[in-house]
């Protein structure tokens, strides 16, 4: 499996994950949010935390939890780039996009679930036909 390392995040933007932006007016999910909204929500992605947390919050809990520390690359990365979901990508072979998988695309709720092993090893198995 190849992975990639984009600090520029081009490779983000062309696969369907921008750069989400702060305003003040409506949501549009996952483009824009609405800080105030996002303040009084509460998650529990996994299931893992002891009982929900704020969102906004909710990276930081699973981090602590899993004992894992942002770095001062990632900070830097995150501060010159803003929040942003991760992305699973297939790509066959040819360069077709096969099957795709984007962090909190149904909604703030889903930020920090991902797909299971058996979904990716089902999106593989698919693609082959």
């Amino acid at each position: 499996m190849a992975l990639g390392v984009d600090p520029a995040w081009d490779t983000h933007r062309r696969y369907g994950l921008d750069r989400m932006e702060m305003t003040f007016g409506k949501t549009d999910w996952p483009r824009t949010f609405n800080p105030i909204s996002v303040l009084t929500m509460k998650i529990n992605p996994t299931g893992e935390l002891p009982k929900p947390v704020l969102a906004i919050n909710g990276n930081k809990a699973l981090n602590r939890l899993d004992g894992f520390e942002l770095t001062e690359v990632d900070k830097k990365i995150r501060s010159a780039h803003g929040m942003t979901g991760a992305g699973f990508t297939l790509i066959d072979k040819d360069g077709m996009v096969r099957w795709r998988w984007l962090e909190g695309h149904t909604g703030i709720q889903d930020i920090a679930k991902f797909p299971s092993a058996d979904d990716i090893v089902k999106a593989i198995a698919e693609a082959q036909g």
